[in-house]
């Protein structure tokens, strides 16, 4: 939403040369877990999940290993 928006950062250090990130996003929520959860992300967001972008960058040459997953909704309407 463009009244909400939010940028989150944090510096991670590498794991054997990789930073692994693992994201789950269902209708509000965006959760980022970083090395199997060392850093964690979560957002609660206000537009359609398709238009979430989760970027990522190095500074030491590390490789970015990236999993996703879009969640089911737990409540019925």
């Amino acid at each position: 939403n463009k009244d909400f928006p939010s940028i989150e950062k944090a510096e991670v250090a590498p794991i054997n040369g990789a930073v692994t990130f693992d994201i789950f996003i269902d209708q509000s929520i965006l959760e980022v877990f970083v090395n199997d959860g060392l850093t964690v992300f979560t957002e609660q967001v206000f537009s359609p999940a398709e238009n979430v972008t989760v970027y990522t960058t190095s500074e030491t040459g590390a490789e970015f290993n990236r999993l996703g997953w879009r969640m089911k909704r737990t409540w019925k309407h």
